[in-house]
């Protein structure tokens, strides 16, 4: 099972857009795949996220979302240069031993002309440390204003496609 992961706790955020997107191409292709939409963290998950204070619903949130996944695919926002704090926090709450030796993906996306490189770039890093398998194709999605509708709907061509190719590309991987 893939476990998509939208990077952002960012009410009305775009990255959700994109992290849909990601579920229904992969059920698409018959890929059991879920949505981890960072919005919907337990109310009190930035004071108990430590170890040794995570409550039942923290807990819960790692076994369905972390534990019982094979694969990763995260699309992240870029924020100041990198990405968000709140998906630092996800992960740090994350056993080290729940996610070694697992898959990961990685979609970056930004206002801007970079597509979250940097971001990705650091959180590839972060992951070859922590013995995870990067699929070697990292997608930025720039200017992703440029490629919206004012309804939140992706529209362009080249992002649907180089989007559909990394899906079946990481469903192989």
């Amino acid at each position: 099972m893939i476990t998509i992961v939208s990077g952002t706790n960012r009410p009305g955020n775009k990255t959700q857009v994109f992290a849909q997107m990601f579920l229904q191409l992969y059920q698409a292709q018959g890929i059991e795949a879920q949505l981890l939409d960072l919005q919907n963290l337990p109310a009190d998950f930035s004071s108990v996220w430590m170890s040794d204070r995570q409550t039942p619903a923290v807990q819960e949130l790692i076994a369905k979302y972390f534990r019982a996944a094979d694969k990763y695919h995260l699309v992240v926002p870029e924020y100041q240069g990198t990405f968000p704090g709140i998906l630092k926090m996800v992960f740090d709450a994350v056993p080290p031993r729940d996610i070694r030796g697992k898959k990961l993906a990685l979609t970056g996306i930004g206002s801007g002309r970079a597509g979250n490189l940097r971001g990705m770039d650091h959180l590839a890093g972060a992951f070859h440390y922590l013995g995870l398998h990067v699929y070697p194709v990292l997608q930025p999605i720039s200017l992703i204003n440029d490629h919206m509708t004012a309804e939140g709907v992706v529209h362009s061509e080249p992002i649907l496609k180089a989007m559909q190719m990394q899906a079946e590309g990481f469903g192989k991987f």
